[in-house]
């Protein structure tokens, strides 16, 4: 072969692990949507609007504040900064 389709193999190849990863990640996370959702219907007795309801107001909250003001917010050196 030629180092110019070694090195489309060898780019194709790295670029494998993080496609994987991300689709790992994903996998999991709406499957564990669909677990808490489940439990919460059949275990807590949910009805299924209100589970569906509750999740995605958990969802959105933790969305919002994660990407607006606690990721600026440094809690921890402002508590440890008080006499």
């Amino acid at each position: 072969m030629t180092q110019r389709v070694e090195k489309t193999i060898g780019d194709i190849r790295r670029s494998l692990c993080p496609v994987f990863h991300e689709m790992w990640e994903r996998f999991s996370f709406y499957g564990m949507q669909a677990i808490f959702v489940f439990y919460m219907i059949n275990h807590l007795h949910f009805k299924q609007a209100f589970a569906s309801n509750l999740f995605g107001l958990y969802i959105g909250v933790r969305l919002l504040h994660a990407d607006h003001w606690a990721a600026r917010l440094p809690i921890g050196s402002w508590v440890s900064a008080k006499p």
